[in-house]
């Protein structure tokens, strides 16, 4: 199975591309998958080999910087760009800290989805409320209590 079968970023959080800045055809792969990810989702883009200080990447770290931008804009998602060396290690805090991203994102739109129940549950609740004290005398607030219990559970609460 590949992204033709399946669609790989159903229940995504983020993306990671990691790219030779040596080849062309890594370079072009780039840009068609990015153009297939959904819009908000953040994406990082590691450019591999940072090790190899040559002139050759120069104009591929422009055109994916330039690439980068686009998908900033175009798709309301956050975009970073790394060099990275899997034989140095530079680079890899860098993506162990975008990996923070997503997770955030994550317990964002939970929370944001928990606060819309309790909002609802409120709201129930209050309705609950005024349909309960409206019944009787032409819809004036009823009250429920005797003053004798209320002194009673006033001194249970004292001791």
């Amino acid at each position: 199975l590949d992204t033709r079968v399946i669609d790989p970023y159903v229940g995504s959080q983020g993306v990671i591309f990691i790219f030779n800045p040596y080849t062309k055809s890594s370079l072009q792969y780039l840009k068609t998958e990015s153009e297939k990810v959904p819009c908000g989702l953040p994406i990082l883009v590691l450019s591999s080999f940072a090790d190899l200080d040559d002139q050759n990447t120069s104009n591929s770290s422009t055109q994916v910087t330039n690439l980068c931008r686009q998908l900033h804009f175009s798709r309301q998602s956050s975009v970073h760009m790394v060099a990275i060396s899997l034989k140095t290690g530079q680079g890899l805090k860098t993506l162990h800290d975008y990996l923070k991203i997503p997770f955030l994102n994550m317990r964002k739109l939970e929370t944001e989805r928990l606060l819309r129940n309790i909002v609802l549950d409120l709201d129930n609740c209050e309705n609950e409320m005024i349909g309960l004290s409206s019944y009787g005398s032409g819809g004036a607030i009823k009250n429920s209590w005797k003053p004798s219990t209320l002194k009673t559970q006033e001194k249970a609460m004292r001791f």
